[in-house]
Order: structure tokens, then sequence, then C-alpha cells
């Protein structure tokens, strides 16, 4: 490791953290006078969300080009391990479970009042597209947590394992996912805290991170099509 290595954590530590902790501030106060309704103003959020991810995961890359690391160190490289291909099975029935349960939400009143029951009206639930272009950019926005992955399960963890064991390193790289989305309130952090952990769990014991951003994605985009289904269909109950 040498300066170059320090500077880009002290950046991550700057940028993915304590950043999040004042901006987050001003994104609970938006996000509290969001309307059920489409509402420029979550768009506004949407578009802060992904400048966030491309403006850090962006020059931790360049970094890595710059110092000619090997991407297999953020864990970006191709596995054959028989964990692998466990690990990219159950994620492909994830993905199948999600578009299953997609597809059902057009079809059951039930379900889709389930599903807005377990949005419920907090920070994360008034995030959840109205609108199809809300939704088109909550893609976006979805895509762009790959880069979240790679600043926290990959190069967050990459770094702090050089101090510490494996264990101590996941740890504390949650931790700072978690703190990441202050703007969800308390409840947000603790979530992300888990969610955070089990994409750890999936990237360690596959051994790559494709299948920990795979999920990711698939995560966030089911979070936004299914609340999309729910709240727009609402109409044809009636």
């Amino acid at each position: 490791m040498n300066t170059i290595d320090h500077m880009a954590a002290i950046f991550v530590l700057i940028a993915a953290c304590i950043y999040p902790l004042v901006e987050g501030e001003r994104t609970k106060a938006i996000l509290a006078k969001l309307r059920d309704g489409a509402d420029p103003e979550r768009i506004r959020v949407y578009w802060g969300l992904i400048t966030f991810s491309w403006a850090i995961g962006v020059p931790i890359v360049v970094i890595w080009i710059y110092q000619d690391y090997s991407f297999s160190l953020l864990g970006l490289s191709n596995e054959n391990s028989w964990s692998f291909w466990v690990g990219l099975a159950a994620v492909t029935a994830i993905v199948l479970y999600y578009l299953s349960v997609c597809l059902r939400l057009r079809r059951s009143p039930e379900l889709r009042k389930q599903m807005l029951q377990s949005i419920g009206d907090d920070e994360t639930g008034k995030l959840i597209p109205r609108s199809i272009k809300e939704l088109r950019l909550w893609v976006l926005c979805s895509i762009s947590a790959s880069w979240e992955e790679i600043i926290y399960r990959g190069f967050a963890l990459w770094y702090l394992a050089q101090f510490t064991n494996i264990i101590l390193a996941s740890v504390m790289s949650c931790a700072l996912f978690a703190l990441a989305h202050s703007y969800q309130g308390v409840a947000g952090i603790i979530r992300t805290g888990i969610y955070g952990t089990v994409l750890v769990l999936v990237y360690i014991g596959s051994g790559s991170l494709w299948l920990a951003i795979l999920l990711h994605i698939t995560q966030d985009m089911f979070a936004g099509i299914a609340g999309y289904l729910s709240y727009t269909l609402r109409g044809d109950e009636n």
C-alpha cells in the first residue's frame, strides 16, 4: 500500500460516510414533504443518489487502473469454483422469484395491499416511484448501486483487511455502508446494515463481487418495480 491508497481511503471515508451524514438531513427534509403521487422532489433525490455513487466509484476505478492493480483485489474476477456456481444458482433463483412476484402483483389486489403495508410510509417508502418517469430513473439508480458494491464491499473491505482480519474488516465496511444510508432514518440504517452483511457473505462465500452486485441491483429494482405496481394499480381495485 502507498500514499495514494491512503488518500483514496480518506476520500472514501469523507465522501461515503461523513458527507451523507450531513447531506442526509437535507434529504430527510425533502422526503418529509413528498406527496403520495408523482413529485419532482423524488426525482431530485434519485439524481442525488446516482451522482453520489458515480462520483465516488469512478475515482476508485481510475486509481486502480493508474496503479496497475488487479481488479481481482476488488473481487471483480472470473471465478470457476463450486462456491461461485452455488452462489450464482441462489442469486438466479432470487431473481426469478422477484420476477414472479412482480407478475403476480399485476393480477392480485391482495398481494398489492400486502406490498403497500410492507413498504410503509417511512423515509424508504416515500422513495418508491409513483410514475413511469420516476420508475425509469429508479432503474438507473438501481444499476448505479453496482458502484456501492465496489466502494463498500470491494475497496473498503480490501483496504481495511490490510490492518485487521477479514471479519472485523467486514463489520467495519457494513457500518460504513449503513451510515451512508442515514437519510433513511434509524430503521433504514439498521436495515441496510443487515443487508450489507448479507452482501458481504455473498461476496466472501462465492469469492466474486459480481454476485453481490447482481443481487444488490436485483433487490433495488424489485423494490421500485413492486412498489410502483402496487401504488399505480390501486385504482383498479375501486
